[in-house]
């Protein structure tokens, strides 16, 4: 092997152990962001807590805090839909992920505003005055 082969041999082989490097690096990186972002949207630990609301609360609170978890998810999904450095493909599919958590998350807060507008029995209000 002529020196000038392998001198090309050994240039090759550094930058594509720089392009790992530098990949790795970039992993590292949106794993910190991950970490972070969850962590301002999702208070605790307690990853069962961020998905399963409490079982004994009224039916209007479960709506409530679905709607609430669905905000946060909508958030977290979002930066997948908008980061620049993931293929068109999963940022595609994630923009199509958001847009079915924003019509649900729409459709909770319809219903919401549908049982807050109820008497305490479950009826609507009457528009005229009780007698």
């Amino acid at each position: 092997m002529d020196e000038k082969t392998s001198n090309e041999w050994n240039e090759s082989a550094a930058r594509l152990d720089a392009r790992h490097r530098a990949f790795d690096e970039l992993q590292d990186l949106r794993a910190s962001q991950r970490q972070e972002f969850r962590a301002k949207i999702l208070p605790g630990t307690d990853m069962f807590a961020w998905m399963a609301p409490n079982s004994r609360a009224p039916s209007d609170e479960l709506l409530a805090e679905h709607s609430a978890q669905l905000r946060n998810l909508v958030r977290y999904t979002m930066q997948f839909a908008l980061a620049d450095d993931l293929s068109f493909q999963t940022n595609m599919s994630a923009a199509n992920t958001v847009t079915r958590m924003i019509r649900a998350n729409i459709e909770l807060t319809r219903e919401l505003k549908a049982a807050k507008s109820k008497t305490v029995r479950g009826r609507t209000r009457s528009k005229g005055t009780q007698d």
